[in-house]
């Protein structure tokens, strides 16, 4: 394997225009080695050969004869591997090049007088070209970036003068990309106020009304723009219209809070109306138990036949009998649920399996190290167990 140095150059294979990377090395015990590694013709297609990546150490070329990157030795190949980059260095084109291309698309022979083409994005250059003639007066104008994105072409003409005329305005805007001026022709924003916008450090997270907003309430800081994210995320799931009195309110804390609540609300609306669309299939798959409940020894032992009920002791042994679903394993008939309470409180819940076995029987869960119901609780159980 060989760190290279890489030339490229423009040349005609099979009737397509080309550009061909070469690689060279130098190393002791080897004669001065090159191997063209990489083609990108003009029609968008790429290959290459004998190019390896080591992420410490870039891009190495294998030559025929020499190990490769699994020590094994490089065969003599045509070019057939998946192209894994197109960032080699590249080379204003020289006359003898444009020559060549003018052979082909002598049109495009005055876009190359007008503008100083380059080997990486001539090809992309002219694709457009073939398609969008007017590409010639922008790039000769110092449009490169803008030009050469597919996305300005996409826009319709009106907008495309519409760009092209705001940018006019200032010469610093030929060295932004597409996204940014969209961006300041839309808030009406100067180049020197948009780079304020994006410098600012959490820019990323904000779009330039939401920078304008924090900054007039003083909250262009970490904890502001966190709570500013959080509250949008919370805004895209309550479905509300995302106009100004939603989207920058005036006290965007209580707002926050408020919105929190109210989707809290709708949460525990929409799990119970789920509870209650199973209320009708649990409560004949534990029909045969509704009389089984008794008080023994102070303490209340039954089958709830209401899964609020069960949701409740849920909430308050901290159990998962609603997030893991024990309802539908009741409606299954594959267990069911006994709960122990004392004073109307919650005690513990047992699983009861067929043929009275018990599978899980814990009491309160918030501390995973110390859930098991006591002594004292397994006997009133399990004198239950024995009556029912």
């Amino acid at each position: 394997m060989f760190l290279c140095t890489y030339e490229d150059r423009i040349t005609v294979v099979d009737g397509k225009l080309c550009r061909i990377v070469n690689a060279t090395a130098r190393r002791r015990g080897y004669e001065h080695l090159n191997l063209d590694i990489y083609r990108e013709f003009e029609d968008e297609t790429a290959d290459c050969r004998n190019l390896y990546y080591s992420m410490m150490e870039g891009y190495r070329v294998a030559f025929p004869g020499t190990k490769n990157a699994y020590n094994e030795i490089e065969p003599e190949e045509d070019f057939s591997k998946t192209p894994l980059i197109k960032c080699f260095p590249h080379h204003v084109l020289s006359a003898h090049e444009i020559g060549l291309i003018a052979l082909k698309y002598d049109g495009f022979f005055y876009t190359l007088k007008k503008w100083n083409a380059t080997s990486d994005v001539v090809f992309k250059a002219l694709r457009l070209w073939k398609e969008h003639k007017e590409i010639e007066f922008m790039l000769a104008a110092g449009y490169d970036r803008i030009a050469l994105n597919k996305s300005f072409w996409k826009c319709s003409e009106k907008r495309r003068k519409e760009i092209v005329m705001f940018m006019k305005t200032d010469e610093r805007l030929k060295g932004y990309p597409l996204k940014d001026v969209l961006q300041m022709m839309k808030y009406k924003v100067s180049v020197d106020e948009y780079l304020r916008f994006i410098n600012f450090p959490y820019s990323y997270k904000l779009n330039y009304p939401a920078f304008k907003f924090l900054e007039k309430h003083d909250k262009l800081t970490y904890n502001g723009v966190a709570l500013y994210c959080d509250y949008k995320k919370m805004l895209n799931a309550s479905g509300h219209k995302k106009d100004d009195y939603w989207l920058y309110p005036k006290d965007l804390q209580k707002k926050h809070d408020d919105l929190f609540k109210e989707l809290e609300r709708r949460a525990l609306l929409k799990k119970e109306e789920e509870l209650k669309k199973k209320q009708e299939a649990y409560s004949k798959a534990i029909k045969k138990y509704l009389s089984s409940g008794k008080e023994i020894d102070g303490y209340s032992v039954y089958v709830p036949d209401d899964v609020l009920d069960i949701n409740y002791q849920a909430e308050y042994l901290h159990q998962c009998l609603i997030t893991a679903d024990y309802i539908k394993k009741v409606i299954d008939k594959r267990c069911v649920l006994v709960f122990i309470r004392k004073n109307k409180k919650p005690v513990a819940t047992v699983e009861l399996l067929p043929r009275k076995k018990i599978g899980q029987f814990y009491a309160n869960e918030l501390d995973r190290n110390n859930c098991l119901p006591t002594e004292e609780v397994k006997e009133v159980f399990n004198k239950w167990l024995m009556a029912a």
